[in-house]
C-alpha cells in the first residue's frame, strides 16, 4: 500500500488474511494524522512519491515488488509509481501508459478527444516562468490549472493577458513546482461528478451527484463547497445520460479494474455531458461515506478486493436516502483555540457524519488556495436537494459561530482579552476564608 488508507486498512483488518506493507513517505508521516498501526508493516521511504527512494526501502527491508500480490493506492501523487512497481513485480495493476493519462491532464484530455467525446480544447505550457503571455492571448479567455493538480489547487480563470501575466508572475516569485500548467477551453454548465468501481472493463457501480457551486466560484468568490449526491431513483434521466460517457471514457483511458471519480460538465440544453477529468482512485472529500451511507457500499474495502482479485458483489446495491450532501467545514483565520468536534457535531439534527481534520492549535488562514483548504468535513441526507442545501448552510454557520481563534499577528494584551471573551475560566473560585 503507497500511503496509508485508513478506509482500506480497515478492510484489511477486517479480512484478516492479508499481510499488508504500507510504504509511507516524509510528508506523511510528518503529518501526525493518519495512524499505522501493529497489524502493517511500515516501510519508510523518504521520497513516498519517487521510484528510487521507494524501491531502496523496500529493499532494505529485504523486499522486491515480485513479493507482493498487490499493489494498491488511493493516493494520486502515487497512481504511476503504483503501475510501475507492479510492471517491475509482474503483478496486476494499471498499466503504467494508462497511469498517465489519468495523471497528465493533456494526455488525458487528448485520449478522451479521440474516443468522440466531447471535452475542452487544451493547449500546454511546458514551463510557466518562460511564458509571453501575448503569445497566448488568442487563446483567452481560459482556464488555467497544473497539467497533473488536484484540489483545484493554482487553478484559474484568465479573462485577458493581464490575468495570464499576474498569474505567470506569481509562479516565478513562489518558485519550486508546479510550472508545468494547461490553458483549457471554457466550458458551460453546472459541474457534477461520479465516483464508482470498474470490473474487468465494466462500470459495475456508480454514484452521480453534483457541486453546488463551480469550484473555481469556491475560490474566488468564497462560495461554500457544498456537494451532493443523487440516487439512481431521485436522478434516473440524468444518470440514463451520463452512463455513456462515463463508461466510454474509462474504456478510453484505460482503466480496468478499480475505483474511479470523475467530473463533467452538464448541458441539458445539449442533452449531454461534457468529459471534464478523471482519477483512477475514489473521490476526496467525503466521497466515500457519502456513498457508504446511502448505498452501502464500501468504495475503499472494494477496490482492495479488486487489487486482490476478488470482485466485490455489487449485484443488489439499494439507496437508502435520495440525497446525501457534504460540506467542508469553515475556516476562521488565526490560531485556532477551540471548535466543535465530530461528537457535537453529530449531535445536530440531520447530521449523518462529521470528521474534524486540523489539531488545535494551527495557523489558519482566512483566504484559500485549494478546494480542499478546511478545518473538517460534515455529511447530512434529505429528501431533496433544497432540503439538503439548507441543511449543510445551517451546520456550517452553526461551527463557523463557535470557533475560537486567536489573531495571529497580536499581542499578549490582545490574546487574553480574546482568552477572556471565549469564557476561558482562570481561576477555580474563591477560598471561602477569602471572601
Amino acid at each position: 500500500m503507497l500511503g496509508a488508507d485508513t478506509a482500506a486498512l480497515r478492510r484489511l483488518r477486517h479480512r484478516g488474511d492479508v499481510d499488508c506493507v504500507v510504504v509511507h513517505g516524509s510528508r506523511d508521516k510528518d503529518s501526525g494524522r493518519t495512524q499505522v498501526d501493529d497489524a502493517v508493516v511500515p516501510v519508510f521511504a523518504e521520497d513516498g512519491y519517487g521510484l528510487e527512494s521507494v524501491l531502496s526501502a523496500l529493499a532494505r527491508s529485504g523486499r522486491t515488488p515480485s513479493d507482493f500480490d498487490a499493489i494498491y493506492t488511493r493516493d494520486e501523487h502515487a497512481v504511476v509509481l503504483a503501475a510501475t512497481l507492479g510492471r517491475l513485480g509482474d503483478i496486476a495493476t494499471i498499466a503504467p501508459g494508462a497511469a498517465l493519462r489519468f495523471r497528465d491532464k493533456s494526455l488525458q484530455k487528448e485520449r478522451v478527444r479521440q474516443a468522440g467525446l466531447p471535452t475542452a480544447d487544451t493547449y500546454v505550457l511546458d514551463d510557466l516562468t518562460d511564458l509571453d503571455p501575448a503569445s497566448v492571448a488568442h487563446l483567452l479567455p481560459a482556464v488555467l490549472k497544473p497539467i497533473a493538480g488536484i484540489s483545484t489547487k493554482e487553478t484559474a480563470l484568465v479573462t485577458n493577458v493581464a490575468g495570464l501575466t499576474a498569474a505567470v508572475e506569481m509562479v516565478r516569485q513562489r518558485g519550486g513546482l508546479p510550472r508545468t500548467f494547461l490553458l483549457e477551453s471554457v466550458v458551460t454548465g453546472p459541474e457534477w461528478f461520479c465516483n464508482g468501481l470498474v470490473v474487468g472493463g465494466e462500470v459495475r457501480f456508480m454514484a452521480l451527484g453534483r457541486y453546488a457551486h463551480p469550484c473555481l466560484s469556491v475560490l474566488s468568490a468564497g462560495l461554500p463547497a457544498h456537494s451532493y449526491q443523487f440516487s439512481r431513483e431521485y436522478a434516473a434521466d440524468a444518470y440514463e445520460l451520463a452512463a455513456p460517457t462515463v463508461r466510454d471514457a474509462l474504456a478510453a483511458l484505460g482503466l480496468r479494474d478499480g475505483a474511479f471519480h470523475m467530473e463533467l460538465f452538464h448541458q441539458p440544453e445539449h442533452q449531454r455531458f461534457v468529459f471534464s477529468e478523471c482519477a483512477a482512485r475514489r473521490g476526496g472529500g467525503l466521497a466515500q461515506e457519502r456513498i457508504a451511507d446511502q448505498f452501502g457500499v464500501d468504495l475503499a474495502g472494494a477496490a482492495v478486493d479488486i487489487a486482490l482479485g476478488v470482485p466485490p458483489d455489487l449485484s443488489d446495491v439499494q439507496a437508502r436516502y435520495p440525497v446525501v450532501g457534504s460540506t467542508f467545514l469553515p475556516i476562521k483565520g488565526g490560531y485556532l483555540v477551540s471548535c466543535p468536534d465530530a461528537r457535537d457535531l453529530a449531535k445536530q439534527p440531520h447530521v449523518r457524519y462529521a470528521r474534524i481534520e486540523r489539531p488545535l492549535g494551527v495557523q489558519l488562514r482566512d483566504a484559500t488556495t485549494a478546494v480542499a483548504d478546511k478545518l473538517g468535513q460534515v455529511m447530512v441526507s434529505g429528501a431533496d436537494e433544497v432540503t439538503v442545501l439548507r441543511r449543510l448552510a445551517d451546520i456550517t454557520a452553526w461551527f463557523h459561530d463557535r470557533i475560537v481563534t486567536l489573531p495571529d499577528d497580536g499581542d499578549d494584551r490582545e490574546r487574553w482579552e480574546h482568552t477572556r471573551a471565549a469564557g476561558f475560566t482562570l481561576e477555580s473560585g474563591l477560598i471561602p476564608a477569602l471572601g
